[in-house]
């Protein structure tokens, strides 16, 4: 298994315009990687002119309900036990309009795939477009 080697600066994707990957007909999954500052600036600049209602999930709370949602922030998927990537799994293939996920981790989620301890159905669904912002630090 090979991970896409597929990395995106905030700069380069939010300057790609509104239908790279917000509104519009093709509405990918985002999956932010990066220290707290830097996610919470990349979700600021995703969600800034979404017309309709975003919801912000984290582990604690139930799954968010699909109807009236534009966007779904999916706070730590690092964190996700494995019966919560299954909920996760289920939630995504319900249902005729799915809204658009944004998804976090303060770690590469790749390597839990790797391990086995992520589900690789949910991390290719979660990652249409990775935004590394641990490598837009370093470079």
């Amino acid at each position: 298994m090979t991970q896409a080697q597929f990395v995106e600066t905030l700069d380069m994707a939010t300057a790609a315009g509104p239908l790279a990957f917000k509104g519009g007909a093709q509405r990918f999954n985002v999956l932010l990687v990066g220290a707290h500052t830097a996610v919470e600036a990349a979700l600021s600049a995703l969600v800034s002119d979404v017309p309709g209602a975003v919801s912000v999930w984290t582990v604690e709370a139930p799954m968010p309900a699909r109807d009236g949602l534009e966007v779904v922030i999916v706070r730590d998927v690092d964190r996700l036990s494995p019966t919560l990537q299954d909920a996760w799994v289920s939630w995504m293939e319900g249902g005729h309009r799915r809204p658009q996920i944004i998804a976090t981790s303060r770690v590469p989620v790749f390597p839990l795939v790797a391990e086995g301890v992520f589900r690789s159905e949910l991390y290719y669904r979660l990652n249409t477009l990775l935004l590394d912002l641990a490598a837009d630090q370093t470079a």
